[in-house]
């Protein structure tokens, strides 16, 4: 999802050719309109189709943003969690350390690093005890690119994203199966109930188009081995997210707990504090969480 944004992103600034790597089976359904982005078939586990696509693309800059990036999905399958999202950071930066002139190499870190941390909002510098194999392949992810900045002198740079909100999204995600329910609904092919998880979680929520601004941001003007939070600095509960949805969709609903939607653990809160990227690059989060949800919302309604 946030792959397809930044390149639509980078596409619309006309100063560079975007390549991308796909798996042979992925769908491009969230690319089709970008004509002008240019595909490249591998996986990222696979080293040599991922030196292969570097040697073919030249690039100037790497963005690394594949991943298994559900958490929940990571406590089913942690396996394949671990060897992605750390095996294939491997492989990208082993084969951009070949080059003589390395890329750029933004990697995709993420706010479940901190884990559970009573201080907020949480700052960069917060310690890192994630509580998820998601969290664990992240907090990797970012020691290899560190490990990789310091060693072998590639400017690494590192984004820990929260959570990412935009069209194009799994429903697996709370925002993106809260309105896909609520779209239904309206379309009368689902009885007037959504179903929830666990409600009182706060969460750091952020418009995926202020996301990739962000991420741009970082690799023109940021430091190299440096985390940086990419967040809202704002974190309402999940009761208060579902009732955004609920306020702007078209008929009257009732809201039920599912278990089997339900977490082994669930951080209280996760906030974080965005000054180190604001003082260092001039960004700022600018698209409210309640337009976002507008736009996800009418996303859905298209799409069912």
């Amino acid at each position: 999802m946030i792959g397809s944004h930044l390149a639509d992103f980078l596409l619309k600034k006309n100063t560079a050719e975007v390549w991308g790597l796909k798996r042979f089976r992925s769908s491009t359904k969230n690319i089709e309109h970008l004509k002008k982005l240019r595909l490249l078939n591998g996986d990222i586990l696979d080293s040599s189709s991922v030196e292969n696509a570097i040697k073919l693309s030249k690039p100037r800059v790497i963005f690394h943003l594949a991943a298994q990036s559900y958490p929940s999905e990571s406590w089913q399958a942690p396996r394949i969690t671990l060897e992605t999202n750390i095996l294939g950071t491997l492989n990208i930066l082993e084969a951009a350390k070949k080059l003589k002139k390395p890329p750029k190499i933004f990697l995709a870190c993420s706010s479940a690093e901190y884990g559970i941390d009573s201080k907020t909002p949480i700052k960069e510098d917060h310690s890192l005890q994630p509580i998820s194999p998601y969290g664990v392949s992240k907090l990797a992810t970012e020691a290899l690119g560190r490990q990789y900045c310091i060693n072998y002198d590639l400017p690494i740079f590192l984004g820990r994203f929260f959570i990412q909100v935009g069209t194009g999204q799994h429903e697996k995600t709370s925002i993106q199966t809260f309105c896909q329910q609520m779209a239904k609904i309206e379309k009368g092919r689902k009885k007037p109930i959504i179903f929830t998880g666990n409600l009182k979680p706060r969460r750091d929520f952020l418009d995926v188009r202020d996301g990739v601004k962000a991420a741009w941001l970082i690799v023109e003007k940021a430091k190299p081995g440096v985390a940086y939070n990419i967040c809202s600095g704002k974190a309402p509960t999940m009761r208060q997210v579902l009732n955004m949805v609920i306020k702007k969709g078209k008929k009257k609903v009732a809201t039920k707990v599912d278990p089997q939607r339900l977490r082994p653990a669930d951080e209280l809160i996760i906030k974080g504090d965005n000054q180190r990227l604001s003082k260092q690059t001039g960004w700022r989060p600018e698209i409210p969480l309640d337009k976002t949800i507008g736009w996800v919302l009418d996303y859905w309604r298209a799409k069912v």
